[in-house]
């Protein structure tokens, strides 16, 4: 009977040790596949084609500057003027054309000493 058990003990240590070998043969090469994953770029075609445009967006940008509000918003406006009939002229209609909002900033509200600002407004179109 001690033989018995002895048998069956070293069937149970075989075991274990072949077990635990083919665990780490499978974790390892799972590892591996998984870094090796991370390499790889998948590209699935290319594409090119021409459309024509049936819309543009050019935005113009200017600045204006003065210490009278009423003469900064008459520059504006000679600017704004200006620059439309610059587009018209180059052929784009007047319908096609966008203004937006003046966005005037008053530095001395927002800077507090007026006696070193040399223009109390500013205006930046966008």
């Amino acid at each position: 009977m001690a033989e018995n058990k002895r048998y069956d003990s070293f069937i149970l240590g075989v075991c274990l040790v072949i077990g635990l070998g083919l665990l780490g043969f499978l974790l390892g090469n799972a590892l591996i596949q998984f870094k090796q994953s991370d390499r790889t770029v998948t590209v699935k075609g290319l594409s090119e084609r021409e459309y024509e445009a049936d819309i543009v967006i050019w935005p113009i940008q200017f600045t204006t500057v003065g210490n009278e509000l009423e003469d900064l918003y008459s520059a504006i406006d000679q600017s704004a003027e200006s620059i439309q009939t610059f587009l018209q002229n180059a052929g784009i209609k007047q319908e096609e054309i966008t203004v937006s909002t003046p966005a005037i900033v008053d530095k001395s509200a927002q800077y507090g000493n007026e006696s070193t600002l040399l223009f109390r407004y500013t205006h930046h179109s966008q």
